[in-house]
């Protein structure tokens, strides 16, 4: 971890008071982001777009591969179709780019330090939990299941089910009525994506930032965001 991130972790001051070892998150009500927060696959996905190009024989600029971080896969396929492989439907890039990260779903993707054990302790205090993320339901719970995750959880949420990315906080709000909460201030959103973080918060969810190595850089910006931050959810036992 580089000085400017290892200073903004020593200076960070939470909204409010920062929960400590062993001392119990207030909040009913959890949303997990998936993708660099439960599981340790932001590198498989970071990756993806270039292992699809390299497939092809195409490259992009780095600042365009960028800005697909934040896109769902749909509108990375309408834009590689539109700008580099016309030749292809977005529907078939579409479904190159799921099957590659199926296979790594499969193969290559774990789970983040702490998070079964800080699951497991959740469960036991009653909280109701939901996954929500960007990730297309089709590859995502297989990987649940393959990792022993999904039995945690009381409800599944995609932006591909509601048609509606973490630009907007419509998947924190869907699922936090559906899990009970009556407002946003009474659930939390677990992120490590700094632009889904800055959207929880701004919607008035209690928010916990998680550190990730694709996001490590641009998280310092948005600590200040955050309720809470940690490197991994082992902190938080």
């Amino acid at each position: 971890m580089n000085t400017k991130i290892t200073q903004a972790k020593n200076n960070f001051e939470p909204k409010n008071k920062c929960n400590r070892k062993g001392q119990k998150l207030n909040h009913q009500y959890l949303l997990f982001d998936m993708d660099g927060t439960l599981l340790d696959s932001m590198n498989e996905w970071s990756g993806l777009i270039e292992s699809f190009l390299d497939l092809h024989s195409y490259s992009i600029p780095k600042h365009i591969h960028q800005g697909m971080m934040h896109m769902r896969v749909s509108e990375v396929a309408q834009y590689m179709h539109e700008n580099i492989m016309p030749d292809q439907t977005p529907a078939d890039i579409t479904r190159s780019i799921y099957d590659l990260m199926a296979r790594h779903y499969r193969e290559d993707v774990t789970i983040k330090p702490g998070v079964v054990e800080y699951l497991t302790r959740c469960r036991q205090e009653g909280k109701r939990m939901a996954v929500v993320t960007a990730t297309a339901r089709e590859l995502a719970l297989p990987v649940l299941e393959r990792l022993q995750l999904d039995s945690y959880f009381d409800l599944f949420l995609s932006t591909r089910d509601i048609g509606i990315s973490k630009t907007e906080p419509d998947i924190y709000v869907q699922a936090s009525r559906e899990l009970g909460a009556q407002t946003n201030s009474q659930a939390a959103v677990f992120e490590d994506a700094p632009y889904a973080l800055e959207t929880a918060a701004k919607a008035g969810f209690y928010t916990i930032l998680l550190d990730d190595p694709v996001y490590r850089e641009e998280q310092v910006d948005y600590i200040h965001l955050a309720d809470e931050y940690y490197l991994t959810m082992e902190e938080l036992l």
